[in-house]
C-alpha cells in the first residue's frame, strides 16, 4: 500500500492521472447524487408467523430514516451524510455512498400491516410484520392455492 508521500509524488508527476482521477471522482458523486445515491442491502425472510424485513444501513442515524407502509408496499428512505467534509479534489478514494435512498419493497396479501414493528440497532433495521393467522400469504396479483 502507498503512503501519503507516494500518492503526493504520482499525482504530482503525472498531471493527466491527476485530471482523471479528479474527473472520476466528481462523476461518481454526481452518478450518486443523481440516482438517489445508493440502495441499501436488504434481506426478506417469510417465517410461519412473520415477514421479517432486514436492512443494512451502516452510518446512518435513526433520525434520517423513515419507513411508512401501504397495502401492498412498505417504503424506507433515509440519508447517509459525510462523515468528513472536503473539497472533491481532496478526496484520495470515495467508496461509501452518501445522499439520500428510498427502497420500496412489495409485500404479500395476508400480513397484519397495522401490526408492523421496526427496530434499528447496529446499523440494521429490523422490521417485523405478522402474517394473519390462518391465511395464505400471497403476492398481490397472484391467485391462491
Amino acid at each position: 500500500m502507498l503512503d501519503r508521500r507516494q500518492l503526493e509524488q504520482i499525482r504530482s508527476a503525472d498531471p493527466e492521472l491527476e485530471r482523471r482521477f479528479r474527473t472520476l471522482l466528481e462523476n461518481r458523486t454526481d452518478e450518486l447524487d443523481a440516482a438517489g445515491a445508493f440502495t441499501p442491502p436488504t434481506d426478506l425472510v417469510m417465517t410461519d408467523k412473520e415477514l421479517v424485513v432486514v436492512m443494512e444501513l451502516a452510518g446512518i442515524r435513526r433520525e434520517d430514516v423513515r419507513l411508512s407502509t401501504g397495502l401492498d408496499e412498505l417504503v424506507v428512505q433515509g440519508r447517509r451524510r459525510e462523515v468528513v467534509e472536503a473539497d472533491k479534489e481532496r478526496w484520495l478514494a470515495m467508496e461509501i455512498s452518501t445522499g439520500g435512498f428510498e427502497r420500496r419493497i412489495p409485500l404479500p396479501a395476508g400480513l397484519l400491516m397495522e401490526e408492523v414493528a421496526a427496530s434499528y440497532r447496529d446499523g440494521l433495521l429490523l422490521i417485523r410484520i405478522p402474517r394473519q393467522e390462518g391465511s395464505e400469504v400471497t403476492w398481490h396479483g397472484e391467485e391462491q392455492a
